[in-house]
């Protein structure tokens, strides 16, 4: 049985000096996951890096590590920086939260600016980057399949958003 773990900081979790210690350059996202890869064999692992968030997401089996102490290590010493200087901004989800959270990021909802349209992108790209490296296997095909590549997410969220601003300039928000 599968376990999937995400841990991560965002622009609502760390200040801006926080996320640029721990980013991941496009070279250190690629070492990062052969790393893990080395480390952890039997674990999948996808690294979404952007200017506004850093997430760590796992698939292994249920005892198997790495475990989430073992992956705040793992960031730690890949940028050479303390634990505790980054430690109270970080998240962990883990099943179906951490499915329900790709999702809201994949759909651009847990973004600074709700509805961009890079993060999809980004994210692809985290996932095909670890599919290549052969850390992205049956766990995370399944999620990509439901999250990554979901066009009716966004189209869902544009009307949200066009309906949000006709609202907006009619003056009727609803607020009394």
């Amino acid at each position: 049985m599968q376990r999937l773990l995400l841990l991560g900081l965002n622009h609502t979790t760390a200040p801006l000096e926080v996320r640029e210690r721990l980013a991941f350059s496009p070279a250190q996202q690629r070492r990062a996951i052969e790393l893990l890869k080395q480390q952890y064999p039997q674990a999948e692992a996808v690294l979404i890096s952007t200017c506004n968030r850093v997430e760590l997401y796992i698939a292994r089996e249920v005892h198997a590590q790495p475990r989430v102490q073992q992956m705040i290590e793992f960031l730690s010493q890949f940028h050479a920086v303390p634990v505790d200087q980054f430690r109270r901004h970080l998240y962990e989800r883990a099943e179906r939260e951490a499915v329900e959270h790709l999702f809201g990021v994949a759909a651009s909802l847990d973004s600074m600016v709700l509805g961009e349209s890079q993060i999809l992108g980004q994210v692809r790209q985290a996932y095909d980057l670890s599919r290549r490296l052969g850390a992205a296997g049956a766990m995370f095909r399944e999620e990509r399949r439901r999250s990554f590549y979901r066009p009716a997410a966004r189209s869902e969220l544009a009307a949200a958003l066009d309906q949000l601003e006709l609202h907006y300039a009619d003056g009727d928000l609803g607020f009394a």
